[in-house]
């Protein structure tokens, strides 16, 4: 991956965070509710279960590569 490809990726990926969802809702009202520190580990929790997911979904994407032709490993 060049560090073009890198940094669009990077820049798509904090767009995606930031857009109010169901996640950014949750870590929204437990800052109002109970406070910076619950706001915070609600926040970690949350790039955490993305950083699971997205690697999951690479592994995933491996594992077809050397199955399909237009992949070259």
């Amino acid at each position: 991956m060049t560090p073009t490809a890198f940094l669009a990726y990077c820049v798509a990926v904090t767009l995606a965070a930031a857009t109010p969802g169901p996640a950014m809702f949750a870590v929204i009202t437990n800052g109002v509710s109970r406070g910076f520190l619950r706001a915070f580990m609600a926040g970690v929790g949350v790039a955490t279960g993305d950083a699971v997911l997205v690697t999951l979904a690479l592994l995933g994407l491996v594992a077809l590569a050397p199955s399909n032709g237009s992949f070259y490993c």
